[in-house]
């Protein structure tokens, strides 16, 4: 996999992409530095569920913290097809 000039090379085939788009994505920051008071009730209820681990775990990564806790993200189940299976 190279990359040049907006085309990334991926198993002899070209795919374009907008390399601009990526680096405006990269340093988009709220207007105001705070999100609006209903989107965070909508993200967190109406009741803040804190404990020692949670709030060490916004310090080391406020971005990790939202994931996990504002848009409770969680890795997918790999599921496989065994010979066993068939």
């Amino acid at each position: 996999m190279t990359i040049d000039g907006g085309f990334l090379l991926v198993n002899g085939r070209n795919i374009c992409y907008n390399t601009e788009n990526y680096r405006k994505a990269a340093f988009l920051r709220c207007a105001d530095g705070v999100i609006g008071r209903s989107a965070a009730s909508a993200l967190y209820g109406d009741t803040l569920k804190n404990s020692a681990t949670r709030l060490e775990k916004y310090a080391a990564c406020a971005f990790a913290h939202f994931m996990e806790f504002g848009l409770q993200i969680r890795e997918r189940d790999q599921y496989e097809l065994k010979a066993a299976d068939m």
